[in-house]
C-alpha cells in the first residue's frame, strides 16, 4: 500500500554541553526540514513530535493551538531571517539533487549564530531547535506538530518506564 503519513519522532534530545550546536540543530532543524519538504512532495502528511520544553524555554503554559506563543519580536525576527536562508539553501541542494552535504548544513548553521535571550543553556537550545522546527514543518502543506510531554525510549531519563517501576 500507499504510505499516506509521516511520523518524525527522531531528535538529537537534551544534549550536553559538549554537543556541538551546530550538530544539535542539523539534526533537529535541518534533517527534519528536508523530511517536511520531502513528504510535501509526495502528498504524504508530516507529524512531527516536538516537546514540551518550548513551553518552559518561553516561560509559558500550554495552550491553545491558535494562540501566539510568547516570542519575542527580536526572536521573531531571527527565525524568520534563519528560516529564509535555511530554505533558500535547501532550495538549491534540491534543484541539484544529490548534492547535500550534511557538512555545509553545519557549517552553514555555526555562521547564523542564535538569538542569546532565548537561548541561554544546552537545555533551551533543545527547546528552540525544536520551536525552529516546528515553525518549518507548520509551512509545508498536511504538516502537523505535536508537543509532547513525555517519550518513550532508551536513555530517557524520565522514560514511561521509569514513571512505571515507581
Amino acid at each position: 500500500g500507499r504510505v499516506d503519513t509521516v511520523i518524525h519522532l527522531g531528535a538529537l534530545s537534551m544534549p550536553s554541553r559538549e554537543t556541538p550546536l551546530a550538530s544539535l540543530y542539523a539534526t533537529n532543524v535541518v534533517a527534519t526540514a528536508i523530511l517536511a519538504r520531502e513528504a510535501a512532495r509526495l502528498g504524504i502528511r508530516f507529524i512531527f513530535a516536538s516537546s514540551d520544553h518550548v513551553y518552559k524555554m518561553l516561560g509559558t503554559e500550554a495552550g491553545r493551538d491558535d494562540e501566539p506563543l510568547p516570542i519575542s519580536s527580536a526572536t521573531q525576527r531571527w527565525l524568520d531571517e534563519a528560516t529564509w536562508r535555511l530554505e533558500t539553501a535547501l532550495d538549491a541542494w534540491e534543484a541539484q539533487p544529490n548534492t547535500f552535504d550534511p557538512q555545509a548544513a553545519i557549517e552553514f548553521l555555526e555562521q547564523m549564530g542564535f538569538p542569546q535571550e532565548a537561548v541561554k543553556s544546552p537545555k533551551e537550545h533543545y527547546a528552540f531547535s525544536k520551536l525552529w522546527a516546528e515553525q518549518l514543518v507548520r509551512k509545508v502543506p498536511d504538516g502537523v506538530v505535536l508537543r509532547f510531554t513525555l517519550v518513550f525510549g532508551p536513555g530517557d531519563r524520565a522514560s514511561a518506564t521509569s514513571l512505571a517501576e515507581r
